[in-house]
C-alpha cells in the first residue's frame, strides 16, 4: 500500500575485505564511503553489516565511520561470533 513508499530502504554491506599488506592505507574507508554515497543516491536510509567478533580492527573502523553495534539480523540471529552494525545514511 501507500505505507510501503515510506519504509526505510536498508543497504547491507557484504564481504568487504582488505588484504593484510594493504591495511592502514585508507582503502577500506574509501570503499565504504563510496558504497554509502551510492546507497544514498539510490535512496537508502540505513546501512547494515556483519563482521566477526574477533575482527577488532574492522569493528574499530566501522565505529570510527559512524556504525553502531546493533542486534543481530537475518541469518546472523543467534550466531554468537557475529557482530552486526548499523548506520543512518541521512
Amino acid at each position: 500500500g501507500a505505507y510501503k513508499e515510506f519504509e526505510p530502504k536498508v543497504a547491507e554491506i557484504k564481504r568487504m575485505y582488505t588484504l593484510p599488506e594493504y591495511r592502514g592505507k585508507g582503502i577500506a574507508k574509501a570503499i565504504l564511503t563510496e558504497l554509502e554515497l551510492w546507497a544514498k543516491e539510490e535512496n537508502y536510509t540505513k546501512a547494515i553489516l556483519e563482521t566477526g567478533f574477533m575482527q577488532k580492527d574492522a569493528i574499530g573502523l566501522y565505529q570510527k565511520l559512524g556504525y553502531e553495534i546493533t542486534e543481530n539480523f537475518g541469518q546472523y540471529i543467534g550466531v554468537e561470533n557475529s557482530v552486526c552494525m548499523k548506520k543512518s545514511l541521512n
